[in-house]
């Protein structure tokens, strides 16, 4: 563990859907040459997919969400890959909001929310990714706090305290 109590850099967790397991096979390279600790995981679809030798290396079974939880909390980013088409905030980017986390994600709509920060959030072009060494210094500097008045914005009971007007 380092200094913030994290072993990893990055941490995913995902279906097997669209093309994330070649992205991730790319995103492995750049992070192996920047010497970024990750652990990818890219969970088996249940019927229907043969996978190759080394594509079954790259995947694996059901993991509960507490196990989820805390393999986030041993991690400094969480890496989010949205699905072609998908908006709207995501699950992971509300576990990096309230687990004081940092997030790359391959949404650019990100970048409308109050939380973000380009300190706290980056957001990969994966058709012109950054280089490794721009993902670690991205990686490596502190994370800023976010205000409580930002993440209470993104509680339940703001969400329905506004729904019920």
């Amino acid at each position: 563990m380092d200094k913030t109590g994290s072993c990893l850099d990055v941490f995913f967790l995902g279906e097997e859907k669209g093309d994330r397991l070649q992205r991730l096979s790319s995103l492995r390279n750049m992070f192996d040459s920047a010497e970024i600790k990750y652990d990818l995981r890219l969970v088996r679809k249940r019927h229907g997919r043969r996978y190759s030798k080394t594509e079954k290396a790259q995947t694996t079974g059901y993991m509960s969400y507490p196990e989820y939880i805390s393999h986030i909390r041993e991690s400094k980013t969480i890496l989010e890959l949205v699905s072609a088409g998908q908006t709207g905030i995501t699950q992971r980017s509300y576990e990096a909001l309230f687990l004081g986390k940092k997030l790359i994600t391959s949404c650019g709509e990100v970048k409308n929310y109050e939380f973000y920060c380009s300190d706290n959030v980056l957001v990969l072009n994966l058709d012109d990714p950054p280089t490794g060494a721009v993902v670690k210094d991205f990686i490596d500097q502190p994370m800023l706090p976010v205000r409580s008045e930002i993440k209470d914005k993104f509680t339940f009971r703001s969400w329905l305290q506004r729904l019920l007007g």
